[in-house]
């Protein structure tokens, strides 16, 4: 009410639609913001994934295609492009695009990255992209226990479950000592819920 012609604000409302399951009114708030602002690649992005929930693939790639336009050298942008694809059941065309780039562990890139690799059941190929990403400095420690955790469930999906139960107590052990320090937030309840 107070800023109707803020395009971040736009942005945020319709991020929360979205989150909500109102697709629609999702895409439409966020064109709005895009109308005000339409050279802020968030928002184009963040209508492309409204799209990609409405399974309008086509669409969601086009509005992806204008984020690239005004920022092509950020790599997020690639990779929600690739997630378009990996979620039409393409994961050909999606590695086509991820595999020359790299993310930090820290990007939601990788995890589109490491999620593609489990996806072609290439857990191999997982575990080593997840070990290198390990042996960065000043890794936080939530990405190290998200990097156990991740092993761990590499190793279920080759059937090792010996491998993999020391790798989730170690992730549980961490993840709970960041909880304890104050961390908080979705990314380490969707991770303890998925090691508890």
């Amino acid at each position: 009410e107070r800023a109707p012609n803020n395009a971040n604000v736009l942005l945020g409302i319709g991020n929360v639609k979205r989150r909500k399951g109102l697709l629609d009114e999702s895409i439409a708030v966020q064109q709005e913001a895009a109308r005000l602002d339409p050279l802020n690649e968030d928002i184009w992005v963040n209508i492309g994934r409204g799209y990609r929930g409405l399974r309008r693939f086509d669409e969601a790639r086009r509005m992806i295609d204008r984020a690239h336009a005004i920022a092509p050298n950020d790599l997020e942008i690639l990779a929600q492009q690739a997630e378009t694809y990996s979620a039409q059941g393409d994961l050909t065309t999606a590695w086509k695009i991820l595999e020359p780039l790299t993310f930090p562990p820290t990007d939601r890139g990788f995890g589109t990255k490491l999620s593609l690799l489990v996806f072609q059941r290439r857990f191999n190929d997982a575990e080593q992209l997840i070990l290198t990403a390990m042996g960065q400095k000043d890794l936080p420690p939530l990405f190290i226990a998200i990097g156990h955790a991740s092993l761990a469930y590499g190793h279920l999906g080759n059937g090792d479950r010996a491998r993999a139960e020391p790798l989730l107590l170690q992730a549980e052990t961490e993840l709970n000592q960041v909880r304890a320090a104050g961390g908080d937030g979705t990314l380490l309840r969707n991770v303890l819920l998925n090691v508890e």
